[in-house]
């Protein structure tokens, strides 16, 4: 009985500061190197490693859900529809009804270059983004805050009500 209350102590302590949304194959390393190093600052970052088999829609909506805010990967094809039923379409569109706070890197190959989704043109075109180049090693969107806490750069924080 103490081992079932300790396993679902640990199921209500999910709680994320950040959640990552990104195209697996497009942005997957620059994510890690990321995430360790948001990790390094004490933040709680949420990037899917789930194993074959586990609802990632559930798992991932959770994230997000609980996250307080999303860093949104934009790589050349983020917001493509798949055939998989679940993508990074799903994912923006739900940043965007939910109007959930989201950090925008935008992952092209140079930061002129547009998106090839039409959805994801509508949805960041007068966004405020960093740019990041794929391949790369992390820039500096990653700050320590006076309290020696990181957090990200404040003032390129988008919001979905902020796009039109």
């Amino acid at each position: 009985q103490n081992n079932f209350r300790n396993l679902m102590a640990g199921f209500a302590q999910q709680s994320y500061d950040l959640a990552i949304s990104l195209r697996f194959g497009e942005t997957n390393s620059e994510m890690v190197a990321l995430k360790a190093r948001l990790a390094e600052r004490g933040l709680k970052v949420f990037l899917c490693d789930e194993a074959p088999g586990v609802n990632l829609k559930r798992t991932i909506f959770g994230a997000f859900s609980e996250a307080d805010l999303a860093i949104v990967a934009a790589s050349a094809t983020y917001g493509r529809q798949t055939t998989s039923g679940f993508s990074t379409y799903e994912e923006m569109n739900y940043f965007v009804t939910r109007k959930k706070p989201y950090f925008l890197i935008k992952m092209t190959e140079t930061p002129g270059d547009d998106w090839e989704e039409d959805a994801t043109m509508f949805n960041f075109s007068t966004a405020v983004w960093e740019y990041w180049k794929p391949g790369s090693p992390v820039p500096a969107i990653v700050r320590m805050g006076s309290s020696g806490c990181g957090t990200m750069a404040t003032s390129r924080v988008a919001s979905a009500s902020s796009v039109s």
